[in-house]
């Protein structure tokens, strides 16, 4: 079976593979290919974006390189209403087949990251693999996921262990807008949280997110069901956290959820963590309430 890493970067003198000297290593980007036990060749970095070693057994060393999987980049073309930059991070365009758009929606895993220009309504190359420059907004340190953020076109940090569409391999450190060099591979568990300061009609798309917290609730929320969207599958799941701001609020969640096992909380108690657990149901086209947790 064949073992596949995307590079070996220098980020330290103690990464790399199968004891090969870390000599070797002279450049961030550099790739090794082993030839025979303890030997190894390397390629520099710059235009072998597109190599990866591949753990093969077969051969002398152990190593052979290889390229991407073709599947992990594609021709799209940008619906996105302007043009983009090299490094820019987009997702699929839901409206036009083989099209991509950027987003404002912050901590999607699901991102694409452009490895050319492409100016609006043009095609070009965008990918899920390989170690590539990506845009960010704010930090991010080495080792940091990436996910998308509320500036369009640029990523995020979500920090060491969150989920992300790519690990930084270089720290950017100036605040607003800047690039790090990442590998990009899907990381998650799951979770895919939509945060929130406080609103009287949250918005929420559940075919992106499955938890919506609401760290400081300042008003009566007066629907959950205005600004609900999404196409749910039947048993779908979604988690709502509430918290307001020291005053208890109100809660109404129309006609879009229904008691199903336990009854929907209709207030928040002051400076308490709500919790409600919800699973969707096709047949009835709602979100039925199955849990409901408070902070002690």
């Amino acid at each position: 079976m064949e073992d596949r890493i995307t590079r070996v970067i220098k980020l330290s003198n103690t990464i790399f593979p199968d004891g090969i000297s870390t000599g070797l290593i002279e450049a961030e980007g550099d790739i090794l290919v082993g030839l025979s036990a303890g030997v190894a060749m390397r390629l520099s970095g710059g235009d072998t974006d597109d190599l990866v070693l591949i753990r093969d057994s077969t051969v002398s060393g152990g190593w052979r390189i290889g390229t991407l999987p073709s599947g992990s980049r594609f021709e799209m073309t940008n619906k996105s209403g302007s043009d983009l930059a090299a490094g820019a991070v987009v997702v699929p365009d839901t409206a036009n087949a083989g099209a991509f758009v950027t987003t404002t929606d912050e901590g999607r895993a699901d991102a694409l990251v452009l490895t050319e220009a492409i100016v609006n309504n043009d095609t070009g190359i965008v990918t899920t693999a390989g170690y590539r420059a990506v845009l960010v907004q704010g930090n991010a340190a080495v080792g940091d996921r990436l996910v998308t953020s509320s500036t369009a076109g640029r990523a995020k940090s979500n920090g060491p262990a969150g989920d992300g569409f790519a690990i930084s391999g270089t720290a950017y450190a100036g605040g607003g807008a800047g690039s790090v060099e990442a590998v990009l591979v899907r990381i998650g568990s799951g979770t895919r949280v939509k945060s929130i300061t406080s609103s009287a009609t949250p918005t929420l798309n559940t075919d992106v997110h499955n938890v919506l917290s609401i760290t400081a609730l300042a008003v009566a929320i007066t629907s959950m069901t205005t600004n609900l969207s999404g196409t749910p599958a039947d048993e779908q799941k979604l988690i709502v956290k509430i918290k307001d701001n020291g005053t208890g609020r109100a809660i109404t969640w129309g006609a879009s959820f229904e008691a199903k096992g336990a009854d929907l909380p209709t207030t928040t108690t002051a400076s308490k963590l709500l919790r409600v657990g919800l699973i969707y149901d096709a047949t009835a086209a709602k979100w039925g309430c199955v849990a409901v947790a408070e902070e002690a």
